[in-house]
C-alpha cells in the first residue's frame, strides 16, 4: 500500500442544532473522525443508515464545511479555503452522489453533460469531440445516448454518465456514495468492474461509502467503519475476517444472516433511538448496543470514557474498553 496520503481528515466535528424541539439539541453528526485515504487506494466506509457516512463524504469534497478540524489535499490546508482558492482543488476531487438521476440536470441532453467539462479544460473543438469519444468508451456507454435527457436512461446508463462527466476532469480521487445502490444485480456487478478497472487504468484514489460490508471488502483495501458519527475500527482487507469492535461484527452478521445463515441471529442487541440518544457524552457510543459490555458485567470505564482508536496490529485499528 502507497503511504502517501492524497486526502487526510483530523478530528472532524459536524454538529448541527435540532430545532424541532422547545430546546434547541445538539445533533453530532461526525464526532471527532480522523483518517488518511492513500494514492491509489480504495478506502470503503461503512456503517449503518444515519451513521454519518454521507455527510462525511461532502465534507471530503467541500461541499460541507466542518465545525471543527483540519482537511489535508497532500500538504496542503484546505479546510477554511473560500470559494475561489477551492477552486483548483474541484477538479482533483470529485464525488458521485447516491442518486443517479438527481445528480444529472434533467434539462440537458447526455452529450451536453458530459461536454460540460471537458470546455472547462479543452478549448479546441476537435480535442472536445476526441475527449467525448475516448470517455464514452472508458464508460462503456453507447454514442446513441448522446441526445438523450437522463430521463430516457436506465439507472446504469446515468451511473456512466455521471461517471464519464467526473472522468472528465482527470481526478486525483473521487468520492463514491453508494455508486451501486438500487440497481439490478446484474448492472450493479458491471459499473463495479467498471469503477474497479477505471482506478487501476488511471490510478485514482477511491472514498467508497456504502451499508454493505460484504461489497466493500470486495472493492476495497482498507475499510473504515462508522457508528453514529464515531470511527470504530480500520481494518485493512487481509484482517476482515478477524474484526475486533463488537459492531463491526454485528455489521458481518448482518451481511451474512441476509445471506440465510440465522445462526448469527442471536449476536444482536436491540435498543431504541431514545436510549441511544441518552447515553453520556464521554461513554462508549456503542454501550447499549454492546453485548460485550454485558457479558463482562457493565464495567464503569465503559459509561465513564469514550474509547479511543488502537492500533492491534499492522494497520488494524479498533476503539473498544474490552478487546
Amino acid at each position: 500500500m502507497k503511504q502517501t496520503p492524497v486526502i487526510e481528515a483530523r478530528k472532524i466535528y459536524k454538529i448541527y442544532q435540532n430545532h424541532n424541539k422547545r430546546k434547541a439539541a445538539v445533533v453530532p453528526a461526525v464526532n471527532d473522525v480522523s483518517f488518511s485515504v492513500y494514492r491509489g487506494e480504495i478506502l470503503g466506509l461503512v456503517g449503518e443508515s444515519g451513521s454519518g457516512k454521507t455527510t462525511l463524504g461532502k465534507i471530503i469534497i467541500k461541499l460541507l464545511p466542518p465545525t471543527s478540524g483540519k482537511l489535508l489535499f497532500g500538504n496542503e490546508d484546505i479546510t477554511h479555503l473560500g470559494i475561489r482558492a477551492i477552486r483548483p482543488y474541484r477538479k482533483k476531487i470529485q464525488m458521485i452522489f447516491q442518486n443517479p438521476y438527481a445528480a444529472l440536470n434533467p434539462g440537458m441532453t447526455v452529450r451536453q453533460i458530459i461536454e460540460e467539462p471537458i470546455r472547462m479544460v479543452q478549448n479546441n473543438g476537435s480535442s472536445v469531440q476526441s475527449r467525448l469519444e475516448k470517455l464514452l468508451q472508458q464508460v462503456n456507454l453507447n454514442a446513441s445516448k448522446l441526445d438523450q435527457y437522463p430521463r430516457q436512461l436506465s439507472g446504469g446508463e446515468r451511473r456512466r454518465v455521471g461517471l464519464a462527466r467526473i472522468l472528465a476532469l482527470s481526478p486525483e480521487m473521487i468520492v463514491l456514495d453508494e455508486p451501486v445502490a438500487a440497481l439490478d444485480i446484474s448492472i450493479k456487478k458491471q459499473i463495479i468492474d467498471l469503477l474497479l478497472n477505471l482506478q487501476k487504468t488511471n490510478g485514482m484514489s477511491l472514498l467508497w461509502i456504502s451499508h454493505d460490508l460484504i461489497t466493500i471488502n470486495y472493492v476495497a483495501d482498507r475499510i473504515a467503519i462508522l457508528f453514529r458519527g464515531h470511527l470504530v475500527e480500520i481494518v485493512p482487507k487481509d484482517r476482515y475476517k478477524h474484526l475486533l469492535h463488537p459492531y463491526s461484527k454485528e455489521l458481518y452478521n448482518s451481511s451474512h444472516f441476509i445471506n440465510n445463515n440465522a445462526h448469527n441471529a442471536d449476536s444482536f442487541s436491540q435498543t431504541t433511538i431514545e436510549e441511544e440518544n441518552n447515553t453520556n457524552s464521554f461513554a462508549c457510543p456503542y454501550l447499549n448496543r454492546c453485548i460485550k459490555y454485558l457479558e463482562y458485567g457493565k464495567p464503569s470505564v465503559c459509561r465513564e470514557k469514550k474509547p479511543l482508536l488502537k492500533e492491534y496490529s499492522s494497520g488494524h485499528q479498533a476503539a473498544c474498553h474490552l478487546i
